[in-house]
């Protein structure tokens, strides 16, 4: 889809504990996509192009779920910056005390039959 366009996109999505203040970790992690060197204004819009809002799109089993575009240059690799922002929200996640989650299992077990 980026095919002879000036700018490339990849969709990325972070999940954050449901405790958690949707607007602030929406925040975080827009400020931490902003600061990287790798990415760059790419979204078009009426005052010239900005940088991909962060929305809060979804309700999943251990997490709710935050995702954004993040643009760059043609040039560079979608996997630096895909790791380079993994690295910098998990970083800000962390640093704002904001949890991400992970599904863990509870097993119960029944006492034999005597």
């Amino acid at each position: 889809m980026s095919y002879q366009t000036r700018v490339r996109s990849v969709h990325m999505r972070f999940g954050v504990a449901y405790d958690t203040d949707a607007k602030q970790a929406m925040a975080v992690i827009g400020h931490a996509v902003e600061e990287s060197p790798y990415t760059i204004p790419g979204k078009p819009g009426k005052d010239g192009a900005s940088y991909g809002p962060v929305y809060f799109i979804q309700y999943a089993d251990s997490s709710l779920v935050m995702a954004t575009t993040v643009y760059y240059e043609p040039t560079t690799p979608t996997e630096v910056v895909k790791s380079d922002i993994n690295t910098r929200v998990k970083q800000a996640l962390d640093d704002n005390g904001i949890e991400i989650p992970y599904n863990y299992v509870n097993v119960v077990m029944n006492a034999p039959k005597e």
